[in-house]
């Protein structure tokens, strides 16, 4: 199956991908991961609506590319290394299509990086750390921090570096949005994002990513989540 020029080398699959569809690809000899959007779809048979909602789905649809043309041509003028650059954003019939290199990561099991010396903990951190730092200044918030979302890589020195993927939740800070937006791994939900969802006036911003990535580092040090009582009194 070829999208826009890209050869896909095995179906889109939604492992892991909550509202999207992924494979590799390769094009001109080089090797990508493109990404499927389950949404929006942009409408194409209008006879199966009225005119007003084709218009309004229309308009919602370009208005939604024109954002997210922003959105990420911010993150690659943002990338010094350590945020994967998007190559390119594309509809192509109804579907939207994300498409960015393809990074080879070591798979590295989580419980092994307490182990690790000090210094390389450190450095690992601070990488990641970097990243966000980078991201934030440029007006950027991630949401969706988590382990999956932090490619871990060996250098030449065999010391770890990261790599920070998948920008999807993301928003510009200060940006207005409808609940039905917020994005995210409940798991890593800040407690703001939460009074959100239940209501409160409440607007997610970079401390999502903060109290999020608190618990990614967490991880790398203990090994696990933060253990929390269960008892309310």
């Amino acid at each position: 199956m070829v999208i826009n020029g890209y050869n896909l080398i095995s179906d889109l699959q939604n492992t892991n991908s909550g509202f999207s569809k992924w494979t590799f690809a390769t094009k001109n000899g080089k090797d990508y991961f493109i990404k499927e959007l389950l949404n929006p779809v942009f409408p194409t048979d209008r006879s199966i609506m009225t005119d007003e909602m084709f218009s309004d789905k229309v308009r919602y649809c370009l208005e939604y590319e024109e954002r997210f043309r922003r959105f990420y041509n911010t993150i690659n003028r943002a990338s010094k290394g350590n945020l994967v650059r998007i190559v390119e954003f594309f509809r192509d019939g109804s579907k939207y299509y994300i498409v960015t290199e393809k990074i080879e990561s070591e798979s590295i099991n989580v419980e092994l990086i307490p182990t690790l010396p000090m210094r390389q903990k450190l450095l690992l951190l601070k990488t990641i750390a970097r990243g966000f730092y980078d991201l934030h200044s440029n007006g950027i918030v991630h949401f969706d921090v988590k382990l999956s979302n932090i490619l871990i890589q060996k250098t030449h020195r065999q010391n770890l570096t990261a790599k920070i993927i998948d920008f999807d939740s993301g928003f510009f800070n200060g940006d207005v949005f409808e609940d039905r937006e917020l994005g995210g791994d409940l798991t890593y939900l800040a407690p703001e994002t939460f009074l959100r969802l239940y209501g409160e006036d409440v607007c997610p911003n970079e401390k999502a990513d903060i109290f999020a990535l608190g618990l990614v580092f967490h991880e790398y040090f203990c090994g696990c989540l933060p253990k929390f009582s269960e008892e309310f009194e």
